[in-house]
């Protein structure tokens, strides 16, 4: 083996190695070089990739969430939040673009012959652009957005050609583009068409999954049926609130028409009764949140699922 050789596998076992120490910023800096090189990734190579910015993206939007939270509900420490929340976003944002530029200059164009690397790359764009998307706003947002759907929908289409139903790639992205939809944009139904979609298809076929893939497969499959479990039951209790709104509203107006009987007329005329100081008001409790694939191999998928992203 030559020196330099040598030199690029020492950058994939710094990377291993940097993994395992918890040291993700390093695994990023050791992954990007080696990405660089032009050579292309190995599968495990992409997921050592992958890792390693899921893993620094993923400490920043956990912050931007508490900060986030803090700014809407604390008066007093709403400015001190604000501006970090904009620090954080930025970074955010920044890592999101840095991601993206890596794949557009250097990963696509090693793997336009291999549709799974394009799927992964293309699913990869759309989750970092979603990224940017959830910390920034209006136009920006909308910005954001649309680059993701884009990439997502690239990289849709590709693997419903090319991969079976239960290929990890392919339900991977399922998952994740209709938390695209789901969280983004607002398109709830549209989520959880998708989402049912992909887990339908995939249980239909599940004999044709690689016993190496089988456990990635059904942890990826587990998440698309708790967030359908989770967005129905969120529509659900939506229509029950509309519902008693409905109701309420009706009682009013019947209220409003009834003429005004003395008993009524003597109460108007009675001092109000006094009402009894409120107790503080508790915050509401965290709701679930929704789930969406970790990167790496399912042990990590089940140690740092997210919502997931």
């Amino acid at each position: 083996m030559t020196d330099a050789a040598d030199e690029q596998k020492s950058l994939v076992d710094l990377a291993r190695m940097a993994e395992q120490m918890e040291r993700y910023e390093d695994m990023v800096n050791n992954m990007v070089e080696y990405a660089k090189l032009g050579r292309g990734l190995s599968s495990e190579e992409r997921n050592l990739l992958s890792v390693a910015f899921k893993n620094v993206v993923g400490s920043k939007r956990s912050s931007w969430r508490v900060i986030s939270n803090m700014e809407h509900r604390d008066t007093e420490m709403h400015n001190m939040a604000t501006s970090y929340l904009q620090k954080i976003s930025s970074e955010i944002e920044k890592i999101c673009n840095d991601v993206v530029e890596l794949i557009d200059n250097h990963l696509l164009a090693s793997s336009q012959e291999d549709e799974e690397s394009k799927t992964f790359y293309m699913k990869m764009k759309g989750d970092y652009f979603r990224y940017a998307a959830e910390v920034t706003s209006t136009t920006e947002r909308k910005k954001y957005a649309k680059l993701a759907n884009g990439a997502y929908s690239e990289a849709y289409e590709i693997s419903r050609n090319t991969m079976k139903p239960p290929h990890p790639i392919r339900l991977g992205l399922a998952l994740n583009y209709s938390v695209f939809f789901y969280e983004i944009e607002d398109q709830r139904s549209k989520a959880c068409d998708i989402a049912k979609q992909a887990f339908d298809e995939a249980i239909k076929d599940m004999d044709s999954v690689k016993m190496s893939s089988f456990k990635d497969s059904s942890l990826i499959m587990q998440l698309l049926r708790d967030n359908l479990t989770l967005w129905t039951s969120n529509s659900d209790e939506e229509e029950d609130l509309q519902a008693d709104e409905c109701e309420a509203d009706e009682k009013t107006a019947a209220k409003a028409d009834d003429t005004e009987t003395p008993a009524a007329a003597a109460d108007a005329a009675a001092p109000p009764a006094q009402i009894p100081a409120q107790a503080p008001a508790q915050a509401p409790a965290a709701a679930p949140e929704t789930k969406e694939e970790a990167a790496g191999p399912a042990a990590e998928k089940e140690e740092k699922n997210e919502e997931g992203e």
